[in-house]
């Protein structure tokens, strides 16, 4: 695909543990990407331990403007929350941040 957009997502909270992460990331990348899209959006995403993030590349057949891949971002860290162990990622002051 010939776009490709490259951005981290940091957690603003200081809970980061790679045991819970990268299985759950793994699975939510894997339900993202298997969703038929009509312009063929894929990401790929790393779990980044010496900078506790999470690096993102996402793949798409035509530009995308800034508030349509946040709106992914969203739709991935949706699937996200929903993985094993990731319940004590959720809190009132919890949440990603894209920089």
């Amino acid at each position: 695909m010939p776009y490709k957009y490259c951005f981290n997502i940091h957690f603003i909270h200081n809970l980061f543990n790679p045991v819970v992460l990268i299985p759950a990331v793994t699975n939510a990348e894997n339900i993202f990407n298997i969703l038929p899209r009509k312009n063929r959006k894929q990401i790929s995403v790393k779990v980044n331990t010496s900078q506790k993030c999470l690096e993102i590349v996402m793949l798409s057949a035509i530009p995308i403007n800034r508030i349509n891949w946040l709106r992914s971002m969203q739709y991935f860290s949706k699937v996200l929350s929903m993985e094993t162990g990731m319940n004590a990622y959720i809190t009132s002051n919890g949440r990603l941040l894209v920089s």
